[in-house]
């Protein structure tokens, strides 16, 4: 059985791969957020440049994901946009 999401963990799950990306870039590690789901779960991170373009439109710098869950939600989705921010090899790693 899936488990939702409440608005609060989906935009606590944005600020960690925000966090997990930065903190990959040689930023200082920071704690975890509050309210990260700690349910087994599987994601995909798209990552896209945006200069005032529609979201969707903006170009693609990278999208990784997990098919099946492994790890808890809250790392599957730091994993994936450190990949997504280092590794596809469709965008240029950020620096």
């Amino acid at each position: 059985m899936m488990e939702g999401l409440t608005d609060s963990q989906g935009q606590a799950l944005c600020r960690w791969a925000r966090a997990s990306i930065a903190a990959a870039l040689g930023a200082p590690p920071r704690p975890p957020v509050a309210d990260l789901p700690r349910h087994p779960g599987a994601s995909f991170v798209t990552l896209r440049w945006s200069a005032g373009a529609a979201p969707l439109a903006a170009e693609l710098q990278g999208c990784i994901g997990t098919l099946e869950a492994h790890r808890s939600l809250a790392d599957d989705v730091a994993g994936n946009a450190v990949a997504a921010a280092l590794r596809d090899p469709r965008g240029r790693p950020l620096q």
